[in-house]
């Protein structure tokens, strides 16, 4: 009988000295123009990061008179930003409107990206966010 394995006593990428990523953030935000970067975490040369869940969430506290996002975005080492989650509220939504997304995210290399942000279209009205990246970052 043949087994196969990879060589070594290390036979799970993130057995290899692992560390874990957690980030989160929230807040009340009164809509007005805005484009914030809330969390940001970038792979270290020599690593890689497994992302096991990525959250974004909104809920409209007073209604608004514009739309607003809530994005998270990846980023390749060398390439353009990508959209892994949105969420949106139109014009108008109405208090208590809310908006959910859980995912899971990607196997991210050194020099890739991965962000959280909140977007307004201007207008009045205020909204909570909540963004949440957990994964395990490990040797190459």
């Amino acid at each position: 009988m043949r087994i196969y394995a990879p060589p070594g006593s290390r036979s799970f990428p993130v057995d290899r000295n692992p560390l874990m990523i957690e980030l989160g953030a929230s807040g009340t935000i009164v809509a007005g123009a805005r484009n914030v970067q809330d969390i940001v975490y970038t792979v270290p040369a020599g690593r890689r990061c497994q992302i096991y869940y990525v959250f974004a969430g909104l809920v409209v506290t007073t209604a608004l008179t514009a739309a607003a996002d809530i994005q998270i975005n990846v980023t390749p080492s060398g390439g353009a930003s990508q959209p892994a989650q949105q969420g949106h509220f139109e014009t108008g939504a109405a208090v208590n409107t809310h908006v959910e997304l859980v995912g899971t995210g990607p196997v991210l290399k050194a020099g890739d990206l991965i962000e959280g942000r909140d977007l307004s279209a201007g207008g009045t009205g205020t909204y909570r966010f909540a963004l949440a990246i957990y994964g395990v970052e490990y040797d190459v």
